[in-house]
């Protein structure tokens, strides 16, 4: 299991606050979580794909890339 990261997402904007900054997209949001974890920064990521929520009804953790459905 990887590392829990925190972050607040707009379903509204598609924006994401992590750590105490905004990111206008949750891929541009997803690369700097990744650098600060160490990876390496040429690897880019869907962003869309990376964060996931807790679905408060069934306790279960989904892709925020579901709420677009």
């Amino acid at each position: 299991m990887g590392e829990k990261i925190i972050a607040k997402f707009s379903l509204v904007s598609g924006s994401i606050k992590y750590n105490e900054n905004f990111y206008s997209s949750p891929t541009s949001a997803a690369n700097k979580a990744k650098i600060d974890l160490g990876a390496h920064d040429k690897i880019a990521t869907n962003g869309w794909k990376f964060w996931k929520y807790l679905d408060e009804n069934t306790q279960e953790e989904n892709f925020i890339d579901n709420l677009r459905e």
